[in-house]
């Protein structure tokens, strides 16, 4: 062999070595990089078949009731709703149904509706696949999300129309919740109506038998005074006294001018004029005796029983006043709290669920197939980028 085919083959080994490497640098890892993807891909599959399993053999189905409700006021404000609150769609009536729909999420609710339905057992009773049941051991803490979970009330900002959906392992149990959430709700609206208004209304109870007190005690001391002094009224005897001291005095004036007459041409001691002057001075001495029955100074003048008479008038007046502000009160407390007076319509009646609307098995499932991959995509694009980064 001469030198020159020595020389190609050595040349050719050569390149059958480089080619070997670059072959194994560039295709085989790529080859590998494939194998290894597509068994990691089986963990996908893995997961979805785990996942189609449970929906298909364990899982608990469950049923949803649902209502409409609406609350209503006996009387409505016009006047206190602006326009832009017309529009926007709110108003007392949108408060109205928010309180209440915070009410349905409390614990509160969670609590009467556990006594009176047994909401914890049910929805922790060992019938139902552990996954989706609440667990025996779960705080209230737990309870109450769980159960927000499982009861939606949802709130129409247009309409004010609050849909109530509640989720049950069973028919007859989804219904029997939803209604006693409608129930509770009712007395909880009637209640949140009257509660200022009762609040008035004792005040005004309040005050109105305080001024019936202070009227009856002026009453009675007014009787007492009658009935001590013998007199209806002070005021009146007084006016009539002081008509018959007016009549005495016309009287009295009549007879000095008679006496003047008979004094002109009768002796002293004639008869005429001596009954004329005594006559005068009986007159004289019955209007001392009427002046001093009005202004003696003493117990028992008209003038002392007058303003006595007066003082208790003028009491018993400003307790008549307030006894009758006091009524005209409570008349209007009353009306206002009728006019506070919330109704909870039913705009939907509680229906028995016929088919279960959860778990949606379909849904769930290919949201599930979808996540997995997008997940498995992300990380075999990330280690690709990683081991690129290493070769180089």
């Amino acid at each position: 062999m001469s030198s020159l085919e020595k020389l190609r083959g050595a040349v050719a080994q050569r390149l059958d070595r480089r080619g070997e490497a670059v072959l194994r640098r560039s295709v085989m890892p790529d080859i590998r990089r494939r194998m290894i993807g597509l068994g990691s891909y089986r963990w996908v599959l893995v997961l979805f078949a785990i996942a189609a399993f449970y929906y298909v053999v364990m899982a608990s189905n469950r049923y949803v009731a649902v209502a409409e409700v609406y609350v209503k006021a006996s009387q409505s404000e016009a006047t206190d709703i602006t326009q832009v609150g017309l529009l926007s769609g709110m108003g007392n009536n949108h408060q109205d149904s928010t309180l209440l729909q915070d009410f349905i999420h409390s614990q509160d609710m969670l609590k009467k509706l556990d006594e009176k339905v047994g909401l914890r057992a049910h929805y922790s009773s060992r019938d139902w696949d552990f996954i989706s049941r609440l667990d025996d051991d779960a705080t209230m803490e737990d309870f109450l999300e769980y159960y927000q979970d499982h009861v939606t009330a949802q709130l129409s900002t247009t309409s004010g129309v609050l849909t109530i959906e509640v989720q049950g392992f069973d028919r007859d149990a989804a219904l029997a919740i939803l209604q006693a959430i409608i129930a509770e709700a009712e007395a909880f609206i009637n209640d949140v109506g009257h509660q200022v208004a009762r609040a008035e209304i004792a005040f005004v109870e309040g005050e109105m038998e305080r001024a019936q007190e202070k009227l009856n005690a002026a009453r009675e001391r007014m009787l007492a005074f009658q009935s001590t002094n013998k007199i209806i009224s002070p005021v009146i005897s007084g006016q009539a006294l002081q008509v018959v001291v007016n009549e005495l005095n016309s009287q009295l004036v009549q007879l000095k001018a008679e006496e003047r007459a008979y004094a002109a041409y009768l002796n002293d001691d004639a008869s005429q004029l001596v009954s004329t002057r005594n006559r005068i001075a009986a007159v004289e001495a019955q209007i001392e005796a009427e002046k001093a029955k009005l202004t003696s100074g003493g117990e028992g003048a008209l003038n002392e029983l007058t303003a006595e008479y007066q003082e208790m008038e003028i009491e018993l007046q400003l307790a008549t006043d307030l006894y009758q502000a006091t009524l005209v009160g409570y008349e209007k407390a009353r009306v206002e709290a009728y006019r506070q007076l919330k109704h909870l319509v039913v705009v939907q009646a509680p229906a028995r669920p016929d088919e279960a609307l959860y778990p949606r098995i379909l849904y769930n499932l290919t949201t599930l197939l979808v996540l997995l991959s997008l997940a498995y995509g992300i990380i075999m694009m990330t280690v690709a980028t990683i081991r690129e980064h290493r070769d180089v």
